[in-house]
């Protein structure tokens, strides 16, 4: 397996760019370097049918909270229109749960301030990858963190993988993150 340095850019030219500065200043030669994209999360094709997930991620626990949305939201409602009749308070149930479990699911796709959740394994971002192959005797992954910080990475990632003429033949989209130090230098 060989030591590998890679960060994320959101532009080519950033990334490019970073590459460059890479061969000119931390002096990683050319067949140690390679430039490629990563496409957002779930579009890896990893299954046959596409994709990456069998599931949404953000969707786990809605079934869930649908399933109390929807008895809390018909049990309220009943109670609220008892007093109008069995018909009026039937409809009322019946309109209370479907919203109840509708506004469950929702809770259940996204956190207290509305906003949606991000999965507690983190996933690479979309964007342009730089990755070096570096000799892990030496002191080039302190020289390629710092050059690639300088260029604006994001999400810059120490790992072992498979490097073969030029290229890091073993890149797995969807695999775990492995984030060096995440302060900026």
């Amino acid at each position: 397996m060989d030591t590998i340095i890679a960060g994320r850019f959101d532009t080519w030219e950033e990334a490019e760019a970073a590459a460059l500065a890479l061969f000119s200043d931390a002096h990683i030669d050319r067949e140690y370097l390679c430039t490629f994209y990563v496409g957002p999360p779930g579009q890896h094709a990893t299954y046959p049918i596409g994709g990456d997930r069998d599931t949404d991620p953000d969707a786990e626990e809605a079934p869930n909270k649908g399933v109390k949305g929807g008895a809390i939201g018909a049990g309220l409602a009943g109670l609220a229109a008892l007093p109008a009749g069995p018909v009026a308070a039937a409809t009322a149930a019946m309109v209370g749960a479907y919203t109840g479990s509708f506004l469950g699911s929702l809770q259940g796709m996204h956190g207290p301030d509305g906003h949606t959740q991000a999965p507690d394994n983190a996933v690479r971002s979309a964007g342009v990858m730089v990755a070096a192959k570096i000799n892990p005797e030496s002191s080039e992954a302190d020289s390629v963190i710092h050059t690639l910080k300088q260029q604006g990475a994001q999400d810059v990632e120490k790992t072992e993988g498979q490097w073969r003429s030029g290229e890091w033949v073993d890149f797995d989209p969807v695999a775990p993150l492995r984030l060096v130090d995440t302060g900026k230098s």
